[in-house]
């Protein structure tokens, strides 16, 4: 019911690729439209499924259709996201298992708590609202260099402190709430967001110095 409902609403992304998987028959397709009509589809699908299965094309040709394009893709099919359409701009981890290992040596608490973060660095919100940050290009990387774990005493929620950001040319970036910082663990029924609230207190949390540098590249999402 699902299908015979819809797929006349079906549209064609404008660059979406085609990618065939059966051949088309047109003595069938004939048959399964009057099928169709009479509402006895799933006759004509029991009738000729020895046929219906022919059409498939080999599996190793669709893998290798895929692998193709995986390979070299048009540039006109390539998708682009404009700041216009973006939510934020996200510092995305590339490696996070040295920040993984770090949190294992640094708290001792860790096993108890709800989640491993270590997933980015927010550098702004709403870009296109923001004038004075100028957001990091989609897909360039950038260093990110931090200088201690910050632990809330209250829950046990922990973030890393960040003391710089630079990108591929050494250049510094701003980050928009000005407490740059990457969300390390949740506790206790803590969120992502509440480490912007503690990161960079001194009273009611635990700084647990260090020094770490991670790579980052930037995603606008």
């Amino acid at each position: 019911k699902f299908t015979t409902g819809n797929w006349k609403d079906f549209k064609k992304e404008p660059k979406a690729l085609i990618i065939p998987s059966f051949h088309m028959d047109s003595k069938l397709e004939a048959q399964s439209t009057e099928a169709l009509k009479k509402n006895k589809m799933a006759d004509f699908v029991e009738s000729h499924s020895t046929e219906l299965m022919a059409l498939r094309f080999p599996l190793e040709e669709i893998v290798s259709n895929y692998q193709n394009l995986m390979d070299a893709h048009p540039s006109t099919a390539i998708l682009t996201k404009t700041i216009a359409d973006t939510t934020y701009v996200g510092l995305v981890v590339i490696d996070r298992s040295p920040l993984v290992d770090a949190i294992k040596t640094l708290d001792p608490d860790f096993q108890s708590k709800d989640k491993l973060v270590c997933e980015h660095l927010t550098q702004v919100f709403n870009p296109n609202k923001v004038r004075d940050i100028v957001p990091v290009p989609n897909g360039e990387e950038c260093i990110v260099s931090i200088d201690a774990l910050v632990i809330r005493d209250s829950d046990g929620a922990s973030a890393f402190r960040v003391s710089r950001v630079i990108n591929s040319t050494g250049k510094n970036i701003k980050i928009s709430s000005r407490k740059p910082h990457i969300t390390a663990m949740l506790s206790h029924g803590s969120k992502p967001t509440d480490s912007g609230s503690f990161v960079f207190l001194e009273e009611g949390v635990r700084i647990i110095p260090f020094a770490m540098t991670v790579a980052t590249i930037s995603k606008w999402v």
